[in-house]
């Protein structure tokens, strides 16, 4: 198993401009804003607490290789679950590097 590849703020940009196939998470306890270029691409991911990302994702009937993008507030917390969702199975996880706080730096 593999270490989730780390996205940055041009690369999630990216993500979204093209067609979405790849689900979104926001594992962050509190919600607070951020930037504003960085809040657009934050209204577009579910809001899921860490301990229920891998019920989420059954519940979504996510497939196994659907690709899947992490998002918390400094990055350790998404590099954890993504680990645990590989553990699960699951094969494209990627998390944003530094979070929310990388984001914000790039923004």
């Amino acid at each position: 198993m593999g270490e989730a590849m780390e996205l940055g703020l041009f690369q999630l940009e990216n993500l979204f401009s093209a067609p979405n196939n790849f689900m979104f998470i926001d594992i962050r306890v509190e919600r607070q804003p951020a930037h504003p270029n960085v809040d657009r691409l934050l209204e577009k991911a579910a809001a899921v607490a860490r301990a229920d990302v891998q019920k989420y994702l059954i519940e979504q009937k996510a497939p196994k290789g659907k690709p899947i993008v992490l998002v918390c507030g400094d990055g350790k917390n998404s590099a954890h679950v993504a680990r645990d969702l590989e553990t699960a199975g699951f094969e494209q996880i990627y998390v944003v590097a530094g979070g929310v706080k990388g984001l914000v730096s790039e923004a």
